[in-house]
């Protein structure tokens, strides 16, 4: 089904409900007051040629009611499309990071081998779930800071995470990358290690009924928008002419 804006939508609970996989404009189609639910991605999954098979980091769900939203208001809706690492967000005023309502961060990503760094020889850390660190992975971004860079890999920022052997998640500030280093044992051994990138934070700025679940989606980054309004009815009356009318009520608006 679609609505009047030409906007693909399912009914959910009795609830008009739309939901997003990648990035595109969203039109309120009625006024009130809408929840909105995001996921941030999972952070890529590190190997090199099936040698590994070491997961991200998993993605944050993130829930929040925005009240007051007029009909015909434009939302700008980001998803990652079906790339890993990718925050999930809503804009609202305009399409920029500082419009963002509400942010689902990103897992930070595990590392791949290069050509210089082969199985027998090197140990790999899983990337840090949404808004976490690990011991040996980039630090997590926060409410204020992205995260700091482990061993060479570089800070997050604003929005995106830092680079290096396994990338920082996305989020509301993005989480550190990931680097590597080597050690050798009292035998003589060395070891090369690369490490995982930390994972991006979220965010629910003055959304109502908020929250905030770190570490929940191993998959791509999605929005769902949930109209709270009633669904439209279809009654039925028979005059007394007999002559069948149907009427549509529409979606309240304010």
């Amino acid at each position: 089904m679609a609505d009047e804006y030409g906007q693909a939508y399912t009914i959910v609970n009795g609830k008009i409900t739309y939901e997003f996989t990648a990035s595109t404009s969203f039109t309120v189609p009625s006024g009130g007051d809408i929840q909105i639910e995001a996921y941030g991605s999972a952070g890529t999954t590190g190997g090199s040629n099936g040698s590994y098979n070491i997961p991200g980091g998993k993605g944050a769900y993130v829930i929040g009611t925005l009240n007051g939203v007029t009909q015909g208001e434009i939302l700008t809706v980001t998803a990652g499309g079906g790339v890993s690492g990718k925050a999930a967000d809503v804009r609202r005023g305009g399409t920029g990071l500082n419009n963002r309502i509400i942010v689902a961060g990103a897992g930070g990503g595990s590392p791949y081998l290069s050509s210089n760094y082969y199985p027998n020889y090197v140990n790999l850390s899983s990337g840090a779930d949404s808004g976490s660190s690990r011991t040996y992975s980039g630090r997590a971004g926060t409410q204020s800071a992205g995260g700091a860079g482990i061993y060479g890999g570089s800070n997050g920022t604003f929005g995106y995470g830092g680079s290096g052997t396994g990338n920082g998640g996305d989020g509301w500030y993005g989480g550190g990358g990931g680097g590597y280093y080597s050690d050798t044992s009292s035998s003589g051994t060395t070891t090369n290690r690369m490490t995982g990138g930390g994972g991006g934070s979220s965010y629910i700025g003055s959304l109502t009924n908020a929250s905030i679940v770190e570490g929940q989606n191993t998959g791509e980054a999605k929005v769902i928008i949930t109209i709270l309004n009633s669904a439209p009815s279809i009654t039925i009356s028979s005059p007394a002419d007999n002559q069948t009318l149907l009427q549509v009520t529409r979606l309240a608006s304010s």
